[in-house]
């Protein structure tokens, strides 16, 4: 299945020396040669992008053939060579992985494919998203592949997107996507002090999907504040606010607190993914549950553990924390 991309993408080695094009990097990418603004990822420079090695889940991930399907999906899709033209490249995608809703391939185009220049896929992390209709026996799933995308000019992006699977011959297929990420969107000259707490703090690690959410005024300012709050005692690694979320509880008629601005979901704290912290009842990032269960406006925490109070458990939770509130 992976035969198709993985040659695209070694297509996509350039030799030292390629030109860069003038004055035509979209919005918030990063380049090696403009100074990051404080809280932002550095990017590491190389004059030559590698054919990327096909992801692969950390052992102990829960679902993790779901995880290693997604994740290679999105990598194939960030793996982009704009000579070849996106539609060709969507159909190539698309023919290797059987996408049965080819049209909401669409929704990436403005996140993966605005750039003149060629690039390739680094899976960061995929988060479960939701399990329907139960958790032990799944037909369908979300799965939020966070990815940065590195371009032969120097620049790179790293966004959450939406991957909608579901079970056809008794094994994981995909769907389509449920969100890219979000449109590209630069930072506004004037913020509020809360979001530039949270954007400007190198304890917090955001994807650039993340920062466009608050550069639009989409997220709470009491979340921000939490966030912020809890930085102060760990440093975390953020999957998703609003955008590359489903809209909806999967599977579900309810509206997300994500959709709303009211809600983070945290993979990482300590720099060591929650997943691997789930046997320390002393981790790091059972502590970080902890204290974000004592802010006061939070009534929805999910996590590996059942802390009481306003806290649940379950599968899909295996792998991040879950900190929202409601209106």
């Amino acid at each position: 299945m992976m035969s198709r991309w993985a040659v695209a993408a070694v297509c996509l080695v350039v030799v030292a020396g390629v030109a860069c094009r003038a004055n035509t990097t979209p919005p918030d990418r990063q380049s090696q040669t403009t100074e990051p603004s404080p809280g932002e990822s550095t990017i590491r420079p190389s004059p030559v992008l590698e054919s990327p090695t096909p992801y692969e889940p950390r052992a102990g991930e829960v679902y993790p053939n779901a995880k290693r399907l997604a994740g290679r999906f999105v990598q194939a899709l960030a793996s982009f060579d704009p000579a070849s033209g996106w539609e060709k490249h969507i159909e190539s995608v698309v023919a290797d992985f059987d996408v049965t809703k080819p049209v909401s391939l669409a929704k990436a185009m403005d996140t993966l494919g605005d750039s003149e220049a060629p690039s390739v896929g680094r899976i960061v992390y995929a988060q479960l998203g939701g399990l329907q209709p139960d958790e032990i026996q799944p037909t369908s799933t979300s799965v939020m592949v966070v990815v940065e995308q590195l371009w032969t000019d120097g620049s790179s992006r790293t966004v959450a997107l939406d991957v909608r699977l579901r079970i056809k011959n008794d094994q994981w297929a995909v769907s389509g996507i449920g969100s890219a990420g979000g449109p590209p969107t630069s930072r506004p000259a004037a913020l509020p002090d809360a979001a530039k707490a949270v954007l400007d703090n190198p304890r917090i690690d955001l994807p650039d999907s993340a920062r466009w959410d608050i550069y639009r005024g989409e997220i709470s300012a009491d979340l921000l504040a939490i966030m912020d709050r809890l930085a102060e005692r760990f440093n975390y690694s953020v999957t998703v606010l609003k955008s590359g979320h489903p809209k909806r509880v999967f599977g579900t008629r309810f509206v997300s607190n994500h959709t709303m601005g009211r809600a983070v979901d945290i993979w990482a704290v300590g720099k060591v993914p929650v997943v691997r912290q789930v046997a320390d009842l002393e981790s790091l990032a059972r502590r970080f549950a902890r204290l974000a269960l004592d802010e006061p406006l939070v009534n929805e925490l999910g996590s590996p553990w059942d802390l009481g109070k306003d806290s649940f458990s379950n599968i899909v939770h295996q792998d991040h924390i879950h900190i929202a509130f409601d209106e």
